[in-house]
Protein backbone atom coordinates (compact mmCIF):
# COMPACT_ATOMS: atom_id res chain seq x y z
CA UNK A 1 0.00 0.00 0.00
CA UNK A 2 1.31 3.51 -0.63
CA UNK A 3 1.39 6.19 2.01
CA UNK A 4 -0.84 8.75 1.66
CA UNK A 5 1.41 11.19 1.85
CA UNK A 6 3.28 10.50 -1.28
CA UNK A 7 0.09 10.33 -3.33
CA UNK A 8 -0.35 13.95 -1.91
CA UNK A 9 2.24 16.08 -2.13
CA UNK A 10 1.75 20.00 -1.74
CA UNK A 11 2.58 21.63 -5.08
CA UNK A 12 5.28 24.70 -4.56
CA UNK A 13 4.08 27.40 -6.81
CA UNK A 14 7.51 29.89 -6.92
CA UNK A 15 8.93 32.56 -9.40
CA UNK A 16 9.73 30.49 -12.96
CA UNK A 17 13.15 29.26 -13.12
CA UNK A 18 15.26 29.05 -16.25
CA UNK A 19 16.81 25.77 -17.31
CA UNK A 20 19.89 26.73 -16.55
CA UNK A 21 19.81 28.58 -13.29
CA UNK A 22 21.00 26.30 -10.27
CA UNK A 23 18.32 25.09 -7.98
CA UNK A 24 19.05 26.03 -4.36
CA UNK A 25 15.75 24.19 -3.46
CA UNK A 26 17.60 20.58 -3.59
CA UNK A 27 18.89 19.10 -0.34
CA UNK A 28 22.62 20.26 0.60
CA UNK A 29 25.15 18.24 -0.33
CA UNK A 30 26.66 16.18 3.01
CA UNK A 31 29.87 17.51 4.17
CA UNK A 32 33.09 16.50 2.84
CA UNK A 33 34.53 15.26 6.35
CA UNK A 34 31.49 12.54 6.92
CA UNK A 35 30.14 14.34 9.83
CA UNK A 36 26.14 13.69 10.33
CA UNK A 37 25.06 16.57 11.60
CA UNK A 38 22.15 18.58 10.27
CA UNK A 39 23.67 21.34 7.92
CA UNK A 40 21.36 24.78 7.97
CA UNK A 41 20.21 26.26 4.58
CA UNK A 42 20.95 30.04 4.44
CA UNK A 43 18.07 32.12 2.87
CA UNK A 44 18.14 33.45 -0.09
CA UNK A 45 20.12 36.87 -0.14
CA UNK A 46 17.25 38.37 -2.63
CA UNK A 47 13.91 39.19 -0.99
CA UNK A 48 10.48 38.49 -2.58
CA UNK A 49 7.86 40.27 -2.29
CA UNK A 50 3.93 38.57 -2.56
CA UNK A 51 2.84 41.61 -4.72
CA UNK A 52 5.09 42.87 -7.78
CA UNK A 53 4.78 46.57 -7.55
CA UNK A 54 2.76 47.64 -10.88
CA UNK A 55 5.03 48.51 -13.78
CA UNK A 56 4.56 51.51 -16.04
CA UNK A 57 3.24 49.33 -18.92
CA UNK A 58 -0.33 48.21 -16.20
CA UNK A 59 -3.08 49.93 -16.89
CA UNK A 60 -5.87 50.37 -14.91
CA UNK A 61 -9.09 48.50 -15.27
CA UNK A 62 -11.27 52.13 -14.43
CA UNK A 63 -9.50 54.41 -16.41
CA UNK A 64 -9.81 54.42 -19.87
CA UNK A 65 -6.96 53.74 -22.67
CA UNK A 66 -5.95 57.15 -23.79
CA UNK A 67 -6.00 55.70 -27.42
CA UNK A 68 -9.58 55.12 -27.55
CA UNK A 69 -11.74 57.57 -28.89
CA UNK A 70 -14.53 58.82 -26.85
CA UNK A 71 -17.27 58.39 -30.20
CA UNK A 72 -15.41 55.00 -31.62
CA UNK A 73 -15.66 51.35 -29.85
CA UNK A 74 -12.53 49.20 -29.47
CA UNK A 75 -12.68 46.64 -32.10
CA UNK A 76 -13.79 43.14 -31.01
CA UNK A 77 -11.32 40.69 -30.63
CA UNK A 78 -13.94 37.80 -29.45
CA UNK A 79 -15.12 36.19 -32.84
CA UNK A 80 -18.75 35.02 -31.19
CA UNK A 81 -21.63 37.27 -31.80
CA UNK A 82 -22.91 39.36 -28.71
CA UNK A 83 -26.43 38.61 -27.40
CA UNK A 84 -27.55 41.95 -30.06
CA UNK A 85 -26.09 40.46 -32.71
CA UNK A 86 -27.99 36.50 -32.26
CA UNK A 87 -31.35 38.72 -31.50
CA UNK A 88 -31.47 40.32 -34.58
CA UNK A 89 -30.47 37.02 -36.65
CA UNK A 90 -33.21 35.44 -35.00
CA UNK A 91 -35.70 38.67 -35.44
CA UNK A 92 -34.77 38.84 -39.16
CA UNK A 93 -35.25 34.93 -39.49
CA UNK A 94 -39.05 35.08 -37.96
CA UNK A 95 -40.07 38.03 -40.23
CA UNK A 96 -38.19 35.30 -43.62
CA UNK A 97 -40.55 32.58 -42.30
CA UNK A 98 -43.86 35.09 -41.76
CA UNK A 99 -43.46 36.21 -44.94
CA UNK A 100 -42.99 32.45 -46.19
CA UNK A 101 -45.88 31.50 -44.06
CA UNK A 102 -48.34 34.50 -45.47
CA UNK A 103 -47.51 33.49 -48.66
CA UNK A 104 -48.27 29.74 -48.37
CA UNK A 105 -52.09 30.45 -46.71
CA UNK A 106 -52.72 32.83 -49.14
CA UNK A 107 -55.49 30.81 -51.06
CA UNK A 108 -56.36 32.81 -54.30
CA UNK A 109 -59.48 32.75 -55.42
CA UNK A 110 -60.37 32.15 -58.97
CA UNK A 111 -61.17 35.57 -61.00
CA UNK A 112 -64.57 34.62 -62.12
CA UNK A 113 -65.92 34.46 -65.74
CA UNK A 114 -67.81 36.43 -67.71
CA UNK A 115 -69.94 33.67 -68.41
CA UNK A 116 -70.05 32.17 -64.85
CA UNK A 117 -71.29 35.86 -63.93
CA UNK A 118 -73.63 35.86 -66.83
CA UNK A 119 -75.36 32.17 -65.59
CA UNK A 120 -75.15 33.23 -61.53
CA UNK A 121 -77.47 36.49 -63.00
CA UNK A 122 -79.93 34.43 -65.00
CA UNK A 123 -80.51 31.57 -62.25
CA UNK A 124 -81.35 34.63 -59.65
CA UNK A 125 -83.70 36.07 -62.70
CA UNK A 126 -85.49 33.25 -62.76
CA UNK A 127 -86.00 32.21 -58.97
CA UNK A 128 -83.27 29.07 -58.86
CA UNK A 129 -81.45 29.15 -55.52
Amino acid sequence: MVPLSVLHRPTILGPPKSPTAVSTDSAPAPPADGSTDEVMEEPPSGSISPIDPPSSDDVPMDQPSPAAEPGSSPPRADPRPTMADVLGQQENLRRDHAEADVARRRVETPKPLVSDIESIERQYAAGGD
